[in-house]
């Protein structure tokens, strides 16, 4: 029986770890794809191996001391089944039986002559009690007070982890990152990748007319910025971020709408894209979440960098007391304000007729005006910089109207082209015979014109 119960010790301890094993290539593979609870999975299968291991210790004392063996081969097979469950059910049968056969055998009195021995008698105990270091509770006990708070320790750390979203201590925004027309923001290094937000929208629907995608709720878009200070590349994709809202509920990426967006040239979502080291790069997720939901933070996988982080969704601009900025700026108020310029004393309206340019650090902007007959016809086209990854007005036709009135400043109505239900009035006001100054003062919806902007005439 001894022999039965340190091969099945030894067998069992080595199927469990080929379970923990498995267990790790699940998390491995979930982890990479976003799975809910990857993470844990993978952390289990850690735990798993020393309890593998200790089945492989109790089958090798099997022979010389059974009642030790079976104490460790049945701890293993519990051990083990609590971590990993069913990929550890087998080698925990193996376990449990050779755990059984060892303590059986140890209740066997063993022999060790010919003459049968004598059992001792009170007095005699009591005289050459047994040293305390030579007795197996003590050494039970030990092992109890060593490997239990470093078990439960490991497995609290993977559920704490793995579930909840820690609130982030102020010095958790350890990487900053310029941005051009927001100044530097602040983000997050994770294991030599640093992670940053520098915009955020919200909209019902993505894409052009023929790309385009309704929300369920509302459409979030973070756009992100992720920097590889690592020695080696890494691999980018959406499906390795969440947002998670304050009851922890988690809120996967939207495929479809990131198609959306980039088909129709409003972003670039991350998709299995390689950053080399020394990259800095950018890209769109969208989420489709419950309409007016706040209080979110957006969850990185660890698969990226080797360890999971959160950073809460808004734009956190460096200040001058090194404070974050309270939430995120608008898509249209992203270009340095200018101070408005002193309008031409008189204006007629062929003055205002020709096209119109002006550059900043958040946008490109371009109006073509012509006047028919007292009204202001036009069209527009407006790039978001940087990168040019945000479009407004190309190939309409007529964005641009109103009536002139014999005054330094006319009020002019716009239509956005990236969102059929964008619009709002600006005042132009000539400066010279070359010079206009652009001033929204009224909106609705999501667009990508600038605020304000002084224009260059480039021809009539």
């Amino acid at each position: 029986m001894k022999i039965a119960a340190m091969i099945l010790g030894i067998i069992g301890g080595l199927a469990g770890l080929a379970g923990a094993v498995f267990a790790l290539f699940l998390g491995g593979i979930g982890g990479a794809f976003g799975a809910a609870g990857a993470g844990l999975i993978a952390k289990l299968g850690f735990l798993a191996i020393p309890f593998s291991i200790l089945g492989i210790v109790g089958g090798a004392l099997a022979n010389t001391r059974p009642k030790a063996a079976g104490i460790l081969m049945l701890a293993s097979a519990l051990g083990g089944v609590i971590a990993i469950s069913l990929a550890y059910s087998i080698a925990a049968i193996l376990l449990l039986l050779g755990g059984i056969f060892s303590l059986i055998e140890s209740r066997k009195v063993q022999p060790t002559s010919s003459q049968p021995l004598a059992a001792p008698n009170e007095e005699d105990l009591a005289i050459n009690p047994i040293p305390w270091y030579r007795r197996k509770t003590t050494w039970a006990a030990v092992a109890a007070v060593l490997i239990l708070p470093v078990v439960f320790a490991a497995a609290a750390g993977g559920i704490t982890d793995s579930n909840t979203a820690p609130a982030a201590p102020k010095d958790e925004f350890n990487y900053t990152v310029e941005v051009n027309g927001l100044g530097v923001i602040k983000g997050k290094e994770l294991n030599n990748v640093g992670f940053a937000i520098s915009d955020i929208q919200r909209t019902t629907s993505v894409g052009d007319r023929f790309t385009n995608r309704q929300a369920q709720g509302e459409y979030i878009i973070v756009h992100l910025i992720v920097a590889n200070n690592k020695n080696e590349k890494i691999t980018m994709n959406t499906a390795a971020f969440k947002l998670v809202d304050a009851q922890g509920r988690e809120y996967s990426h939207s495929t479809s709408a990131e198609n959306a967006l980039t088909l129709s040239k409003q972003g670039q979502a991350f998709k299995f894209q390689a950053i080399n080291p020394g990259i800095i790069t950018d890209g769109s997720i969208v989420f489709d979440v419950p309409s007016g939901l706040s209080d979110l933070k957006l969850q990185i996988s660890s698969n990226i960098s080797g360890k999971q982080g959160y950073l809460p969704l808004q734009v956190l601009k460096e200040t001058a007391s090194n404070t974050p900025a309270p939430s995120a700026p608008s898509p249209a108020s992203t270009a340095p304000q200018e101070e408005p310029a002193k309008p031409a004393a008189n204006v007629a309206p062929v003055d205002l007729h020709g096209k119109w340019h002006g550059e900043n650090e958040g946008f490109s902007f371009t109006l073509n005006l012509h006047w028919d007959e007292g009204y202001f016809r036009g069209s527009h086209s407006s790039i978001k910089k940087p990168n040019a990854m945000r479009t407004d007005g190309f190939g309409k036709e007529i964005t641009i109207t109103g009536q002139f009135a014999n005054s330094t400043t006319q009020v002019i109505a716009w239509k956005s082209g990236y969102s059929p239900n964008s619009k709002g009035k600006a005042e132009i006001s000539l400066i010279d015979k070359n010079t206009l100054h652009w001033k929204i003062i009224s909106e609705q919806g999501q667009h990508y014109l600038p605020q304000e902007m002084t224009l260059t005439r480039i021809s009539k």
